[in-house]
């Protein structure tokens, strides 16, 4: 695999009581990570202005803070003058 991304939350517009959730997110990021070819990329768009959000966010900067650095460079790219909690992103690359 080249790229992946995943755009984690809700459905904007739509039920927010469906969200995607931290165990699950993390398995199909382990995953994805294995299967990724040397340069390709893992790309996260975290929405965490909920409850369900805030959970998997941290969990997810926990598990992508603690990747070998041999093996993969991880970036965080977000707005600093934004409210509301604005969603940012997060790309990993495999060495």
């Amino acid at each position: 695999m080249r790229a992946v991304i995943y755009n984690l939350g809700y459905l904007p517009g739509g039920d927010k009581s469906i969200t995607t959730l931290e165990e699950s997110t993390l398995e199909s990021i382990s995953a994805a990570l294995e299967k990724l070819m040397v340069g390709g990329l893992v790309i996260l768009v975290i929405y965490h202005g909920h409850e369900a959000g805030k959970l998997e966010k941290e969990a997810i900067l926990n598990y992508v803070s603690h990747l070998p650095q041999e093996k993969f460079s991880v970036l965080q790219y977000g707005f600093i003058n934004q409210r509301n909690l604005p969603p940012f992103v997060v790309a990993i690359e495999k060495r």
